[in-house]
């Protein structure tokens, strides 16, 4: 097993290990040493965090929005997450606008099943909303941060599977009840 000592491009020293079957390469020594050593892009990861969490905190306190309960971790990154959720839905409304212009021309394929649909992600984001504006328990959004990562308007108005997609993401009964009052789908598929 051979060592490789360099400097990294913050001008800390570094050494890198070079198995036995490596055979020493320029190009390959190179690359790693022109990028800022671990403890250096590990700091400027912490600032950004930092930063986002403190500007996402303002945002939250010009917005009235309640103070989380939790760890001092969990509510700056609850803080966070919450900013990008509302964000989120602001991008949601607006897509949905278009949907709407959409379907008020008369000439879709499908236009009950995508009006029933539209309806469908109107309610939930408005739902959604006035959970997250209301929500106080940090725990919550930390748990909640991978339901809307596609996107609520997507994922309704274009999955095949919008019974899975309801079930995997639906934050309340009262979601799911509209889903089923709209014919999305059926309770069998909710339970299958």
């Amino acid at each position: 097993m051979n060592w490789y000592n360099g400097t990294y491009i913050c001008g800390h020293p570094g050494k890198i290990k070079l198995d036995d079957q490596l055979v020493y390469n320029e190009f390959y020594v190179e690359k790693i040493f022109l990028k800022k050593c671990y403890d250096c892009r590990n700091a400027e990861f912490e600032n950004y965090k930092q930063k986002k969490n403190d500007y996402s905190m303002e945002i939250s306190n010009e917005m009235g929005l309640p103070a989380l309960i939790g760890s001092e971790k969990q509510v700056a990154w609850a803080t966070t997450l919450r900013v990008d959720f509302i964000k989120q839905l602001e991008d949601e409304e607006k897509e949905l606008l278009l949907y709407k212009n959409i379907m008020s021309t008369g000439t879709y394929k499908n236009q009950p099943r995508m009006v029933s649909k539209i309806a469908f992600a109107e309610k939930l984001i408005n739902e959604l909303k006035v959970s997250i504006r209301s929500e106080k328990e940090a725990k919550t959004f930390i748990d909640m941060r991978d339901k809307l990562g596609n996107g609520i308007v997507n994922g309704i108005l274009h999955k095949n599977n919008l019974f899975q997609w309801i079930w995997k993401n639906a934050v309340s009964e009262e979601v799911t009840e509209f889903a089923l009052s709209l014919e999305l789908c059926t309770r069998e598929d909710l339970t299958s």
